[in-house]
């Protein structure tokens, strides 16, 4: 279904403001980045600008980085899918693939480490999972670092996720 059109006015410095319900609608807020462009029919298009994008090589390298160190399964995603996944159960988890509103909720609540859950919307992880989140530049949840692995979590590897979601989240301010 199309929205319906708001019109506005350019001010004299060629702005215009985007209605609060489209930006709320695209969780669009103060300081977030957007993306501009001229589609094949003249038409302006603007979206929201997902700061994790084009990173894919160095976020393969991170979850591999990790999973030399701690083994299990490394997933890297971003608010709506998987941009890297790497280790023993990487077969489940594909690029990509949407994570679930359960993930979703879990990163909102802070909740760190959870046995059974679903990550993505069709697959339920039956092992522990511990999740590290990603912050923008405004300090906004933009992604997490995901450590799948069995048994018991041991405090080093906790600090080992966190610091590597740390290093993302200090790239972005640059």
């Amino acid at each position: 279904m199309k929205e319906t059109g708001v019109i506005r006015r350019i001010d004299n410095l060629g702005r215009v403001v985007l209605p609060i319900h489209f930006r709320k609608k695209l969780n669009i807020f103060e300081n977030d980045d957007v993306e501009i462009t001229l589609d094949e029919n003249n038409q302006i298009v603007i979206s929201k600008c997902n700061s994790l994008m084009g990173m894919s090589n160095i976020f393969d390298n991170i979850a591999l980085s990790i999973y030399q160190a701690l083994q299990g399964t490394i997933l890297i995603v971003d608010e709506e899918k998987i941009l890297s996944s790497y280790g023993q159960k990487s077969f489940s988890y594909k690029k990509n693939d949407k994570i679930s509103s359960d993930l979703k909720s879990r990163i909102a609540k802070k909740i760190n480490s959870l046995p059974s859950c679903k990550l993505i919307d069709n697959f339920l992880e039956e092992s522990t999972s511990y999740i590290s989140s990603i912050r923008g530049r405004n300090g906004k949840f933009v992604g997490a670092i995901i450590y799948i692995y069995e048994g018991d979590l041991l405090k080093n590897v906790s600090q080992i996720i966190e610091s590597y979601a740390i290093f993302i989240s200090e790239m972005l301010k640059k």
